[in-house]
Parts: structure tokens; sequence; C-alpha cells
């Protein structure tokens, strides 16, 4: 909490005093800086309330009220002021540190004293405007003191301007303790730092008086709470390194933090920041945090963007011929990255490897040139040195085996002429040329004795890879298809000068042998005989030869030989007799719909019902007979007649609107199980409710219908306004509509703002009613004032119980004489311009509302003074002669001398004091100043200057 400080009335009169400028003494005091261009919350004509000066106590302490300042524009100093106004004042500021996070009071001196090495502000005016000059995170005790300005609103500085620029200002607390610093208006700065007339402008100076120019906006001269951590944004590469420079004002210590990587020193307002080597890509916020003595704490923020670090690129050969010219290393790649290499020439008689480094701050790796010196080679070929004359001749690859390219000549193979090719290198391959000789053979044709005609399925002959005349080769397709006709082509193998050979294949199509033999009968009934030759001609013999009429079989018809004919398979399928099955009722309820016999059971089988429909009335008996052909055996179904039963219920089926509406039981009385629709009775309409049986009980549906009769409300009145004490009305029981019923409370309280509950009795469908009563009853509150030179007393309304525009006022004295006018103020200086007043004095109001209730309030007026005499002339001749206070109902005065020194007092104080001590002797012509307390408990000081 901030600390407070009681007010000495001696110091307040004597800041009041003006003292004359004497010669400077640098270590009295020091000013350090003036708030030149305040922020003014009314525009410039408001300037001159809110201007400050901070300066600092040297080593001995000093008294306010040998203060006097020489302004730099024509405004004369006024001294200084400290009462309730600044009181408030500071508290407000002080709140406001709080909230800002500072941990400095502003205080007020005790008896004028400002303590040695304290710091000061003065502020141009007690009637400041607290929001227009942040005091801020103020970290230190600060004493505050005021100019007592309430009319000078023009500015006590002057603000930028380019002629008459050289200014001065002066602050003396007399015997030679005083100091003046100059600034020059030109120079004075907006918060971007240009020459500007600009809120904010502030000039601080050196103990030697040399003045700088800042401006940090709407804020008092003191020592800013700042941090600047550096530019918003940096950009930088991976895994680098950053220098940093932060600033900041008013901190007790710096500390730098991030997300990722590492800083040389954090608790350094200059430092270095080393980037991780992942973070590519990344925006990385650098923190930089102050905390003043306070623990309070200020932040700003670097945003760093990561760079990708570039790979550089060259158009350099990785392999040389031993000897052959070595290339020059570039100092700069294609991609435009400079560098150095090192080594930094290539050999061309040695392998080597060559880094080039990229040039700092480039955001580039190294790049490693490995180059290898090759020994001559000789190129191989896989290429046949003999062609049979007229084959295709191979072509000349430009590329040889072990990787060597280069060119031809001749480019082609000639194919009927014997003849020799020269391969040349190219350049740069340390190779040497190669040549091929090429031979020219006549052709052979390939003999077979192969059998190119047999039946289709039979094994097919073989296809030899070697010829009757020896020659050697490969068959396309290289196995003969014993299916389908094809033809077979005999490749010679390379170098045999062999021509291609084609067999053509006949494949004699096989026969499928056709029967017409049943394959599927059922179980027990006659089999059929298998036959010996086929539908279409095919003889041969089947296993096993006798098909069994007891169990599913496969029988197998093997032709004879020599018949190009296939197998035959025939799969036999004995089924069983199956019992059909149906998912019918056999007990039906009488007269309710007979399901409708189906004439497909339910696996499957199909056939007639006898009798064809079921009868709902009589027991009978159904006979299922399957259709001809499904291996299946008739089916009886017997069905019951069951008789109904009408379901019986108790319920309730007429009650009042809201009631609680009987449950819907799921059995019936006698005993019938089943659902609702709907399933709940509503309370609040009538209804149709209809139970179902659940199927199986031979139940009847059953219908319910519920009547709900509407509730009446009683027609009573549900307000009533009544007088604070005024007999009430009876509540009667029964309603004008003839609703009866009782209350609670059953009586009007008339003293008592209340709701009241009439209930219906049971039985007639009728709603609660609330009456609320309300009473016409109000308080009041007096508000004693001056208003300009007039003592005015205004009856108000308390926690706004009547309306003073409703209302008439009736107002009287103690005796009992009505005074005024019918009107919520009473002018008590218009009844002393009538008549003697005798204070303290009783009047009584009396306010009446238009429901004609009244109520009586008394206030005591102390006193109703409201002009204190700015002199007087004791002389005896009866005018002016005393201090006169009558009726401003002091309670206690007090009055000092220029010096501070007590010179009269007294308690009860009307008119005595005329211009002498406390022991009766005559005081001289000069300026006295007073503290006076009303016995309202305000206090009031000021001047009173005494004329002989």
């Amino acid at each position: 909490m901030k600390s407070k400080f009681t007010i000495n009335p001696i110091v307040v009169l004597l800041f009041l005093i003006v003292f004359s400028s004497q010669k400077s003494f640098a270590q009295c005091f020091q000013i350090e800086s003036i708030l030149v261009a305040a922020c003014r919350p009314g525009g410039p004509e408001t300037e001159g309330f809110n201007e400050m000066v901070r300066f600092r106590v040297g080593a001995t302490a000093v008294n306010t009220s040998n203060l006097s300042v020489n302004w730099v524009t024509n405004n004369l100093w006024q001294g200084l002021v400290q009462n309730a106004t600044t009181t408030a004042k500071v508290a407000t500021l002080n709140a406001d540190i709080d909230a800002a996070g500072g941990c400095g009071n502003l205080l007020q001196p005790t008896n004028g004293v400002l303590p040695a090495n304290a710091p000061v502000i003065l502020v141009t005016s007690h009637t400041m405007d607290t929001n227009s000059n942040s005091f801020g995170a103020l970290a230190e005790d600060t004493y505050i003191i005021f100019q007592n300005n309430s009319s000078t609103g023009s500015g006590h500085f002057t603000n930028y301007g380019t002629t008459n620029i050289m200014k001065t200002f002066t602050m003396s607390f007399g015997a030679g303790c005083n100091d003046t610093v100059t600034y020059n208006r030109s120079l004075l700065i907006n918060q971007n730092g240009v020459n500007a007339d600009a809120p904010g402008a502030t000039v601080n100076f050196t103990a030697a008086g040399v003045a700088s120019y800042v401006n940090y906006g709407c804020s008092a001269p003191i020592q800013p709470f700042t941090v600047n951590a550096g530019p918003a944004t940096m950009n930088a590469c991976a895994g680098t390194t950053i220098n940093l420079a932060g600033t900041a004002q008013g901190q007790q210590s710096v500390a730098w933090t991030a997300a990722s990587g590492t800083f040389a020193n954090t608790s350094s307002l200059a430092t270095t920041y080393t980037i991780p080597a992942n973070a590519a890509g990344q925006v990385i916020t650098l923190t930089l945090t102050a905390t003043n003595t306070c623990g309070a704490n200020v932040v700003d923020t670097i945003a760093l963007t990561v760079g990708n670090s570039v790979t550089p690129t060259f158009n350099l050969p990785t392999t040389l011929c031993n000897g052959a010219v070595a290339p020059v290393l570039p100092g700069t790649s294609t991609n435009a990255i400079t560098g150095t290499w090192s080594p930094a020439t290539v050999s061309n008689t040695a392998n080597g490897t060559y880094i080039f480094t990229p040039t700092a701050g480039q955001c580039a790796s190294t790049f490693t040139l490995n180059v290898t010196i090759g020994t001559t080679t000789t190129p191989t070929f896989s290429l046949p040195t003999a062609i049979c004359s007229g084959a295709t001749a191979p072509a000349l690859p430009t590329t040889s085996n072990n990787g060597i390219t280069g060119t031809w000549s001749p480019a082609t193979i000639n194919n009927i002429a014997n003849g020799s090719y020269t391969f040349t290198p190219a350049a740069g391959q340390c190779s040497t040329p190669f040549t091929l000789n090429v031979v020219i053979s006549n052709s052979i044709t390939p003999t077979f004795t192969i059998a190119n005609t047999f039946c289709s399925g039979t094994t097919a002959p073989i296809l030899p890879t070697t010829s009757n005349n020896g020659i050697t080769g490969t068959w396309s397709p290289s196995v003969v298809n014993n299916t389908a006709n094809g033809a077979y082509v005999f490749t010679p193998a390379a170098g045999q000068c062999g021509t291609t050979f084609t067999l053509n294949v006949a494949v004699t199509t096989t026969v499928a042998p056709t029967f017409t033999i049943a394959n599927n009968f059922c179980n027990g009934t006659v089999a059929p005989i298998l036959p010996t030759t086929s539908n279409n001609g095919i003889t041969g013999t089947w296993s096993p030869a006798t098909v069994s009429n007891t169990a599913n079989g496969n029988y197998v018809f093997t032709p004879n030989a020599g018949q190009c004919s296939a197998p035959f398979t025939l799969s036999v399928t004995v089924n069983p007799i199956v019992t059909p099955t149906f998912a019918i009722a056999t007990t039906l309820c009488s007269g309710t719909t007979a399901p409708a016999l189906p004439t497909t059971s339910d696996n499957g089988i199909t056939g007639t019902w006898s009798p064809a429909t079921i009868n709902n009335t009589t027991n009978g008996a159904y006979v299922f007979t399957p259709n001809a052909g499904q291996c299946s055996a008739p089916f009886t179904l017997n069905v019951a007649i069951t008789n109904s039963i009408a379901p019986t219920f108790t319920i309730n089926d007429t009650f009042c609107n809201g009631a609680t509406a009987p449950i819907l039981p799921t059995t019936s009385n006698n005993g019938i199980n089943g659902t609702w629709s709907p399933a709940t009775v509503s309370n609040t309409a009538n209804g149709t409710y209809v139970f179902t049986p659940t199927a199986g009980q031979c139940g009847e549906t059953f219908t319910l219908t519920v009547t709900v009769t509407p509730n009446e409300t009683p027609d009573f009145a549900t307000t009533l306004t009544i007088c604070n004490g005024q007999t009430p009305p009876a509540l009667a029981t029964t309603s004008p509509n003839g609703v009866v019923g009782t209350w609670s409370p059953s009586s009007i309280d008339n003293t008592t703002a209340a709701s009241y509950v009439f209930t219906p009795n049971a039985g007639q469908c009728a709603n609660p009613l609330t009456l609320q009563v309300t009473l016409s009853a109000f308080e009041i509150d007096f508000d004693q004032r001056c208003v300009g030179t007039d003592f005015v007393v205004t009856a108000l309304p308390l926690n706004n119980s009547f309306d003073p525009n409703t209302v008439n006022y009736l107002w009287k004295d103690s005796q009992g004489v009505t005074v005024g006018t019918n009107e919520e103020t009473l002018n008590i200086t218009d009844l002393m311009s009538v008549a003697s007043i005798t204070f303290p004095a009783t009047y009584t109001v009396t306010i009446t509302n238009t429901a004609g209730c009244s109520t009586t309030d008394n206030v005591v007026i102390f006193g109703a003074f409201c002009r204190i005499p700015k002199g007087i002339s004791p002389n005896a001749d009866e005018k002016n002669d005393s201090f006169d206070l009558t009726g401003l109902g002091v309670d206690e005065i007090k009055i000092y001398n220029r010096y501070g020194t007590e010179v009269f007092h007294q308690r009860n104080y009307t008119n005595q004091w005329r211009g002498q001590t406390d022991k009766g002797d005559e005081l001289p012509t000069a300026t006295y100043f007073y503290v006076i307390k009303k016995n309202t408990g305000e206090n009031i000081t000021g001047w009173v200057y005494v004329n002989r």
C-alpha cells in the first residue's frame, strides 16, 4: 500500500509566500528534466495545468516555503498548495502506479520539508488531469508538489518553434540555493525523433546543465521503464551466430530468452545468439525482458527468420587424363556464391580433393570436388568377327563395354563382304583406337525327321535342338501344342550360317462323347443303365459300371483307343426325401384374420393345401401336398380357435387442468397385457387413449376418453398500494367470479410491503393468485452547499423513494413558522436577509405525494456563510473592523503570520479576531494566513490582509 502522510496546515499557508530569486548554488538542488509540451485533455488552453519539472535535492534538505520560480513564459509564480485536492490527486496517481507494476510512491512533503537527495516533481497546477501524463511503473519514492494554480491554463514553457529559440528557466529556495537551465525549443522532438511541436516533448539536463531532448509520449518527466530488443525482424542462416544489442531504461536486470538456440550471455543487453543448425525455415522469437526494482517486467521481441543453407554448384570435370590441362578453380559458383578453394590449384598427375569454402554471410555450405586422374584405356566390344552372308549385321555401338564413347569408320558393317572397322574414342577419355575385322560366310539349310500329324490331346513330339545335319538352334514355339494346329520355326544358333526351318503340325480335333442319362433322382427310385456307345457313336467302358440309387457318385466313360475322343464323367445326385416346414400360427383368436396358407414352404418346397384357406371360427386340419419332382413328403397343419376377451380398467377419466394425470396401466384388471397410444395422459387437454393388447392373448382393444376441466383464475386485483400505517382493506375469501379459498397471510400488514397468496379450496379447478402489496413510504436525504454566494438546503429522495417532480414540500423553522416555497430547496441566505438566524438552526420539511402519503424530517444548519473576507481594517469605525465569519459554522480557527508562526487561535468562532494576537497585542499591517475547521469537518485555508 502507499504510505499516508499528515498535512501540516502551517506549511500549506507558507506555500503562498513568494520569495525573490537569489544567486545559484548548484549543490543545493539540480533541475533534471522538464515536461515542456504536456498532454492536455482540454486542448492548448489547459496545458498550463499539466506541465511538470523534475529536480533532485542536494545533500541538505530544503523547505518548500522558500521556493520561488521564474517560468519561461510570462506566467507568474502562484506559490504551492497542499490540501485535500492534492491528496486525492496523489492517491489517484499512486493507484495508477500500482496498476502499472510500480513499487515507488508519490509523497507530499511533511511540514514542507524535502529530504536530502530526494527526487521531486513540481506540477504547474493542483488541478492537473491525472489521466494525461502517466507516471508508469514508478520504481523510486518521489516527492510531488503543486503550484496553487486554478486559472492559468496557458503553458509555463515555450513549445517547439524556430524563432526566439533559447529559453531559460530558474528555481530558487532562497539563501543562494537556486538553479537555472536553458533549452533550445527548435530541438524539441516528437516520438519519432523528428523536430516538431508534439505532446510529450521533454528536456533532460546533466549536472552541468547540458540539455538533451526526448519524447516518451504522454509521460511524466521521470525515469521511463522501457526495453528495446532491436529491430522487429531479422534474417540469418541456420547454425550461424548473430550479434544482439538491446537497450533499456529504468531496469534492474535484463534477460534474453528463446525457444531454442543459445545466448552467450542472457543477462547482458549486448550479446550473441547461436541459431540451431536444424532451424532452417523457422521463425524464432527472441525475447528481451527488463525487470525493475519493483519486480515489474516489460518485454520486446525480435522475429528471427532462419534461412536454408545453399550448396554452391560448379561446372568442373571430376576426371582428367594423366598430364592433361587441369581446369582453373573459379572464385564464384554457378549459383553466385563466392568463396575460396583449398588447395587452390588442381593437379593433373594425381587424384585430389578440393574444398570450396563460401565467404561468410551467404547461408551457403562447403563444396567438395573429387578429381580422379585416369590412365590410358583400350576400348572393348562384344561384336562378332564372322557373319553369315546376307544375315543382319550388328550395329556398331558408340560406347564400349568399358564405357568409352567414340565413332566408327565405316559407321556400319557390310553383310556380304569382309571388312575392317575402326573405333576412334571421343576426346578426353584417356583411351586408344580399336579395329574390328569381320569375315562373311555362306548359309546351310537344317533338316529334321519329326511327325507332323496326331490327335488332339495325345503326346506331342519333342522338338530337337540339333538338326539331322548337325545345325544347333532354338524353336519358336519351343513345345508342340497337342490341341491345335501350329507352325514351329527353328532358328540356328549364331555363327553357323544356317537358315531358318519351319515345321507345320496338323492336330486332329478330339470328339467328346455325348449321352442322354438322368443324373438327378430321389433316393430309392430306379437308377438309369449306363450305355457303352455314346449318342455320337463313340464306344467305350464305364467305371463304375452300374449307377447307385442311394448315394451320389461320379461315373467315368473311357473311349476305346484310336477314336480321337476324350473321356466323359457323369455326376449323379441322389436327393434325400425332405419334410416341408412352415412358420404358421397353430392357435388363432376367434374372428381374427387367419393367416394365408403359403404355396412354398420355409425350406423352398412348393405344393398345394387342402383345404386351401384357414377357417377363423372352427378348429381344423390342413394338408400340404408337395408338387411332383421335389423329393418331399406331405405336411399336416392343425389349427385351434380361441374366443376373444375385452380388457377392463379402473382409471379416472375427468380431472382439473394441471392436476396429476392418472398413469395408464399396461395390464388390465382382468390380466390382459398391452400398450397405450398415446402412452401418457395429458393433464392440460382432453384426449382419447387406445389400449392395444399384446399379440397372442385374444384380447380386444379398449378406448379411454379423458376430459380435462380448465382452471379458472380468481379475479381479485393483483397489486395494491397503501400508505405506510394506513388501515388496510380486509382480504375477501370469495372472488368476484365465485372462487372460494383462503389467504396466506390472512390479513394485510400496513407497515411492510409483502406478497399475499390466495389458494382456492379443493374441487374447484381454480388457480392460486398472488396479491403484491407495496407501501408508499419515502426517506429524505439533505444536501447543504453554497450555490454562488447563497447557502441552499435541498431535500433529496433517498434510494429513489419518491419522485421530486410529483410531490409537495412544506418547510418550517424551529418555531413551526412556514418558510420558503413549495420546492425541494430552501435558500438559507434569503431567510437571513429578512431575519436573524441563530446557528445551529433546525428546519423541518413535510413531503406529500399524490396518494396523500406524507413524511416529515429535520435538517440542522450549522452555518450558512458562503463568503470569507479578503481583508479587514480594525480602526474602530465599525466598518470591516473584524474578520466576520458569522453563519459559516466555524468550529476552530488558527491564524499565522508570513513566517508560519501561530498568532491567534479561537474555538466556536464567529467574529472575535480584529487583528490581535492571543495575548491581545495589536498585529501590524500584513498578510496573514488562516486554517478554518468547520463544524461539518471541512477544512478551509486562505489569506486575509490586515490594513491599519
